[in-house]
């Protein structure tokens, strides 16, 4: 896994949209495959009824957590309503996705990207602002280096930052990265700090989360991420550590720590010093 974040900024071309990708195979039971078809019938029509009808099915299927409804959200359905310029319609999918299913890290990393990308594309570039925030506090460090290079494009969209801003909070990000000396005070990020997260769904949604489970903790500990709420996020997070039974959630919730670290901050260098500070033989130990 890559920690720390080396060339944030040498990207010369944003991500592409997922609707240019072409689909994928499928393997669903019979009873959602022939609810697939149907769905994506409609979802190509040009009758707005129809189209109307299939992002109404999308919304139910989505409450039944079918794991073939992820992919098909990601590689299918919300491509098309994007490549359709219904992308309100899109946004609003992604994100209900995300508050079904928050425990999912690596699917709350796409679809928070995609929601952000729509809302860009809708126009609406303050709360694609906001939603960019949401993605750079709940993305993997892996991922970061994409949602800040997110959060620059939106910067420079939004009629209540500008190019000042993107510079500014690119001199920040650089300066966050470098790992902080001893116990000093780590380098913040006054840019992102200062953008208002809307944050009403996805505290709601945290509310009604369970917290018996490691699963249902990390996804408790996400939508505070997405809430911008990253020290409540990290209580969340430590609990579930305190129950890791083996390396794999071991190593996965060590990971949700540096990000909610990485939040409070908005900057990398305190999380990665984090992650680099974790002996190796601690990742072995069975909790």
């Amino acid at each position: 896994m890559q920690f720390l974040l080396k060339r944030m900024f040498a990207f010369a071309a944003a991500p592409a949209l997922m609707a240019s990708l072409p689909f994928a195979a499928f393997a669903a039971g019979p009873n959602l495959q022939s609810t697939y078809n149907r769905i994506g019938t409609k979802l190509a029509s040009s009758k707005p009824a129809d189209s109307a009808k299939a992002i109404a099915a999308i919304n139910g299927l989505i409450s039944k957590d079918a794991y073939e409804c992820r992919l098909m959200l990601r590689n299918r359905w919300i491509p098309v309503l994007m490549a359709r310029k219904q992308f309100q319609a899109a946004a609003d999918m992604a994100q209900l996705e995300i508050l079904n299913s928050p425990d999912s890290t690596n699917n709350v990393n796409i679809l928070q990207a995609l929601r952000v990308q729509a809302l860009l594309a809708a126009g609406k570039d303050n709360r694609a602002l906001a939603a960019a925030k949401s993605l750079f506090n709940v993305a993997t460090m892996q991922n970061t280096a994409n949602a800040i290079m997110l959060v620059a494009r939106c910067l420079a969209a939004s009629s209540a930052a500008g190019p000042q801003q993107v510079a500014l909070f690119r001199q920040q990000q650089e300066a966050g990265a470098k790992l902080p000396a001893g116990n000093g005070t780590p380098v913040t990020c006054a840019v992102l700090a200062n953008i208002e997260v809307h944050a009403t769904a996805y505290l709601a949604a945290a509310r009604k989360q369970p917290n018996q489970r490691i699963e249902d903790l990390v996804g408790k500990g996400n939508l505070m991420l997405l809430a911008d709420k990253p020290k409540q996020a990290r209580i969340d997070f430590d609990q579930a550590y305190s129950m890791a039974w083996n390396n794999q959630w071991l190593a996965a919730v060590s990971e949700r720590i540096a990000a909610s670290i990485k939040a409070q901050d908005g900057t990398v260098g305190r999380a990665n010093a984090w992650v680099l500070s974790i002996r190796p033989d601690a990742m072995t130990n069975n909790h």
